[in-house]
């Protein structure tokens, strides 16, 4: 049967599975309070007032209603506020005598009075009961409509759902034998399980059986991640084998780095062995000269040999078609990119997006240049004997994958152009010290770039944060005439001109990240992140490569500072997320750190999930990774 819209929006696409969407939490309704005597419970418990509504009255602070209701047990009183658009909630107690209502919240005392803290109102339904909290997801589905439509299928649904995931799981013997030391009554025990989630009776059965599906999902995950390593037999491509002709065309010597990665793929090649690799280094190690080695490699080896490399961004797919094409200059090279649509005949195709609609067949390489750009469909789509991904900072899903040991790694570390960036933290006190930074670094001749994670504003800040137009606005008050912008509601044509300002003549730049991959500013030493903690990690990781990209020309150091500005503080997560910018330059080990922060995203085959908690199945797991490592080698073992 066909799920219905709402939970096609959780991810789910049969019935069956809703009771694998699972709760993050439990809400504790039990806590009952008809008596308001003043100091009867501690300050600081959470507790359900039931009582009869003796006043309301609705208040105003900055532009903000809040709805003030007193509750009476006829003899003492509590006091609660309920904030937002309360109309309704007002009209109706305006109409009605006695009202009774159920006040979830945290007590607390002044003047020998009793209040609500943080207070929700309940349901007649809900008062006295343990209900199991859900997660929506942003921007698609609120968290109370995913509670009301999993509530409504899963209870009814966990039967066949468990008889499907056992099946499933039983597929390979070496996962059954671990299951059933997990669930060892199967079906009948993981009913149960379930039924302690979505319909809890206590909440110690309810954090029992969240930790039994824990473990179920760490192993299907280990289960796809060992199926993830696409290795097999394959026709073999002898290309040249000699680095001095892979390397002909291009306009300096390899490093022994770069000459080891391409061997290593085309060693694979020559014996006929399907290989995924994912190249990672990052900006300035020379990626793409390893990815035009190996380029080379297979088109050299016949006629009839062909390579596809796709780019996020026209101006990187003309940056990329200029080099490579340069490096292979003996086969025919064809460009996709914006309106032109070149010749999918040629050996050599090269462009965005526009590839996958280009109607392409069966090719020989793959290459998937700043692969964190693209969705793993698209990655895949295009139907490969070899794909190569190249990355300075790899999604999640991928280094998991990577590290699972389903992906082969290739890693640069030397970089051509060697250069010193230094990584800071500022917070709104350090606001004037931060400006001085940025007036030391425009004296010093030298650039600066401003990202910003929003373009505009209503002319007011939006949760402390200015928008880019705003502050582009500011600093023009400031540094009159040497100030541009530029962000994804220009045009192309607009972009580009004032970037080509930035490049000869405009010391200073407010973008959004549209700044982030595939654009060289000669002399650009300075970059400010406004709001940094609105940005992940790999995103950041990308914009610190701009900084110093192309060396001073009189020899001195090749230096560039890299801020991290955070007007409105950050939370102990985001700071040890954001810290590890400052710690190390290092593009696979951030993303291993994103990695065990966000999730390691879905590793299904099928998956379209790139962070987050994985849904092998389960969802609303967070996995950690080194778990998941032990169950590959624990299953490998047995």
């Amino acid at each position: 049967m066909k799920p219905p819209a709402p939970l096609k929006k959780l991810g789910i696409q049969c019935i069956d599975d809703s009771p694998l969407y699972l709760p993050t939490g439990i809400e504790d309704n039990r806590n009952l309070l008809e008596r308001f005597e003043p100091f009867l419970m501690p300050a600081g418990t959470e507790v359900v007032c039931a009582g009869v509504v003796k006043h309301h009255e609705t208040k105003w602070s900055n532009g903000k209603p809040r709805l003030v209701i007193t509750l009476t047990d006829y003899f003492d009183t509590v006091q609660f506020a309920l904030f937002g658009d309360q109309r309704k909630l007002s009209e109706h107690l305006d109409t009605n005598e006695k009202v009774q209502l159920y006040a979830k919240g945290e007590v607390s005392y002044f003047n020998r009075r009793m209040f609500l803290n943080n207070t929700k109102l309940l349901m007649d339904d809900e008062v006295g009961s343990l209900k199991p909290v859900y997660p929506g997801i942003r921007g698609v589905i609120s968290a109370a409509s995913a509670k009301t439509v999993i509530q409504e299928f899963a209870p009814a649904s966990i039967e066949p759902c468990a008889e499907k995931l056992v099946s499933e799981l039983s597929v390979n013997q070496k996962i059954a034998a671990v299951l059933t030391k997990i669930i060892p009554y199967g079906v009948i025990q993981l009913c149960e399980e379930l039924r302690a989630l979505h319909c809890p009776a206590s909440i110690n059965s309810f954090d029992r059986a969240k930790k039994t599906l824990t473990r179920i999902a760490t192993l299907q995950a280990a289960n796809f991640a060992m199926q993830g390593n696409v290795s097999g037999l394959c026709e073999s491509i002898n290309g040249p084998g000699q680095i001095s002709e892979l390397s002909r065309h291009i306009p300096f010597n390899p490093t022994d780095e770069q000459q080891s990665c391409a061997l290593s793929v085309v060693q694979k090649m020559a014996i006929g062995e399907r290989s995924h690799s994912l190249l990672v280094g990052d900006v300035g190690t020379g990626k793409t000269a390893v990815i035009g080695m190996i380029a080379r490699y297979v088109l050299l080896a016949g006629a009839q040999r062909r390579v596809v490399i796709m780019l996020p961004n026209e101006a990187l797919a003309h940056q990329i078609f200029n080099e490579v094409s340069s490096y292979i200059p003996e086969v025919s090279a064809s460009l996709f990119a914006g309106d032109i649509k070149g010749d999918i005949a040629s050996q050599l195709l090269i462009g965005t997006t526009s590839l996958l609609f280009a109607g392409i067949p069966v090719v020989d390489l793959c290459v998937v240049d700043e692969a964190q750009k693209f969705s793993r469909e698209q990655r895949e789509k295009i139907q490969a004997t070899h794909l190569l991904e190249s990355s300075a900072t790899p999604i999640p899903r991928t280094a998991a994958l990577a590290q699972f040991g389903a992906v082969d790694v290739l890693t640069l570390r030397k970089a051509h152009t060697p250069k010193d960036v230094t990584t800071s933290i500022y917070f709104k006190e350090d606001a004037d010290d931060l400006m001085w930074s940025v007036q030391d670094t425009l004296n010093r001749g030298a650039k600066v770039l401003i990202v910003c994670p929003k373009r505009e504003g209503s002319g007011t800040q939006e949760k402390g944060l200015y928008s880019a137009e705003q502050i582009a606005y500011s600093l023009d008050q400031q540094f009159p005439g040497r100030v541009r912008m530029m962000h994804s509601g220009l045009s192309s044509e607009e972009n580009e001109r004032v970037l080509n300002e930035f490049k000869n003549e405009i010391d200073l730049l407010v973008s959004t990240s549209k700044i982030e991959v595939g654009v060289t500013v000669k002399n650009l030493r300075h970059v400010v992140v406004y709001g940094a903690e609105r940005f992940g990690l790999t995103v950041l990781h990308q914009i610190r490569g701009r900084v110093a990209r192309i060396a001073p020309e009189d020899g001195t150091l090749n230096w560039g500072k890299f801020d991290l500005f955070l007007p409105n503080g950050a939370k102990e997560k985001t700071m040890e997320r954001l810290n590890a910018l400052v710690q190390s330059n290092d593009g696979f080990a951030i993303s291993e750190l994103d990695m065990k922060l966000r999730g390691i995203g879905d590793l299904t085959t099928d998956s379209e999930k790139q962070h987050g908690t994985t849904s092998v199945g389960v969802q609303n797991v967070f996995l950690e990774v080194d778990k998941i490592a032990a169950a590959i080698e624990y299953v490998a073992r047995h």
